[in-house]
């Protein structure tokens, strides 16, 4: 009788433990590829300030420089997020997020090669073209890649919790929050971390800072003669608001701009820290986390130009958004470890999920309707008129859902867009897509607004 053999069994995975390393990986892929295609698929884009990116990622790769002296006579929307030095046409916003297009770019130049596309420095050239395309498909990346790390990083500060399989879909929820509920880095302050709780990984810290120091300085110097860019100058933020108190507020609480009226998800930092000060468990990390967010909070509010122009939100807080979910994710350890029956759970749960939700409905308002950003210059610009910034008959983050339900107000908001001025006194006003004669007027807002294709959007903060 011929024997038969079993084939191996495999060990059962027991509840609550790891997964396998390989399914971690999938895991994080498909999470990166669903946000990137979430994000370039939304209908609205606003790309302002970073609008020369793609170009000057166009000359590193072609022209090893970051000068912009060949797009003289092709360059769209002439003089703006321009400086020009010695004869020479640079970036006047900070040149090295363009760094990120520099894949993007050399892949669509290679497909160029291939005969499929008209090339990137044709495509910027082109009359009527700009690069959006590129720096929205850039950005999706990197910010979809943003996420996973923050998924990371919440799976690591939810040690805590016991169950590994509840431990990671805890720390999903909060990178989700990050992606899809935020105005979705910065290391400022961070040195000081390492100097005073982990010296024997200093040199290391500051030789991995200075790979990105050095050449930042190097290049920067030679293309300007300074070692900063005028962007980063202080005297920017050197005392000139006369309205601090005001913008203090605003940052927080603005109809127009406030943190916690367009992304109320992110206020859960508070009982986070709260509750890790009771557990006695608030450590060196999260004293200089809380440390950054103050001090941005007060830096921006400094800035004379503090709403940030033609923008969505609390713009000029985006850079505190991973710090401020950090610090919220002792709320998600707190509601794992508290009976789920308990009256403390449902109102606690309850208020997490409407907060969630409420931030969620605020962005996706910007992702989706146009409108969202003519409000800023749809009847009145902001710049003149920052009354509307405390406006709350006409908040900035309820103006997209209101126009696609009731339409826009014809008899009040028929203003054409503002006339271009000097690229140095302030940013001329972006062209919109959305209508034929290019401007955010009453006549774009219409209902369709899901149907409208990206646009740029507005002025930016100086």
């Amino acid at each position: 009788m011929p024997q038969t053999t079993e084939a191996p069994v495999a060990p059962a995975v027991e509840p609550g433990t790891s997964p396998p390393r390989r399914s971690r990986w999938v895991a994080r892929i498909a999470l990166f590829l669903v946000l990137a295609a979430v994000y370039f698929a939304l209908p609205n884009a606003v790309v302002a300030d970073s609008v020369r990116n793609v170009s000057v990622a166009e000359s590193i790769v072609h022209r090893h420089t970051i000068a912009l002296d060949h797009f003289r006579d092709t360059m769209p929307t002439k003089g703006y997020g321009v400086d020009e030095l010695n004869g020479h046409l640079l970036p006047y916003f900070p040149w090295a997020g363009s760094l990120f297009a520099v894949p993007v770019v050399a892949g669509y130049d290679a497909l160029h090669k291939l005969g499929v596309g008209p090339g990137t420095e044709a495509k910027i050239a082109q009359s009527g073209q700009n690069d959006w395309e590129f720096e929205v498909f850039t950005m999706a990346l990197v910010v979809a890649a943003t996420a996973v790390v923050m998924w990371e990083v919440a799976i690591l500060a939810l040690a805590g919790i016991a169950d590994e399989r509840r431990r990671r879909l805890l720390a999903l929820l909060a990178a989700l929050v990050f992606a899809l509920c935020t105005s979705a880095l910065s290391t400022a302050t961070r040195t000081l971390w390492v100097l005073v709780k982990h010296r024997r990984y200093l040199a290391w810290y500051l030789g991995g800072a200075a790979v990105v120091a050095l050449p930042w300085l190097l290049i920067t110097h030679a293309n300007w003669g300074t070692w900063l860019q005028p962007y980063y100058q202080p005297h920017r933020v050197a005392g000139e608001n006369t309205d601090f108190w005001q913008a203090l507020a605003g940052q927080m609480v603005s109809p127009a701009r406030g943190l916690l009226i367009f992304t109320p998800v992110l206020a859960l930092a508070i009982p986070g820290v709260i509750i890790k000060l009771r557990r006695r468990r608030f450590d060196s990390l999260d004293a200089v986390v809380v440390a950054c967010v103050l001090a941005h909070w007060v830096v921006i509010s400094l800035f004379p130009h503090w709403w940030a122009g033609d923008s969505y939100g609390p713009r000029l807080f985006t850079d505190m958004v991973p710090f401020l979910v950090y610090l919220s994710l002792p709320v998600l350890e707190w509601l794992a470890s508290v009976s789920l029956r308990g009256i403390r759970y449902a109102v606690a749960m309850v208020a997490c999920v409407a907060a969630a939700l409420l931030s969620l409905f605020i962005h996706g308002q910007m992702a989706v309707f146009a409108s969202s950003h003519c409000w800023n210059n749809v009847p009145t610009d902001v710049d003149r008129d920052t009354t509307k910034l405390w406006n709350w008959g006409d908040p900035q983050f309820l103006r997209g859902i209101v126009r696609y339900v009731t339409g826009p107000n014809t008899r009040s908001e028929e203003t054409p867009p503002s006339p271009r001025r000097s690229p140095r006194a302030a940013p001329p006003r972006r062209r919109s897509r959305e209508t034929a004669d290019g401007g955010c007027s009453a006549a774009s807002e219409t209902r369709g607004g899901t149907a409208r294709p990206r646009r740029r959007g507005g002025r930016a903060a100086r």
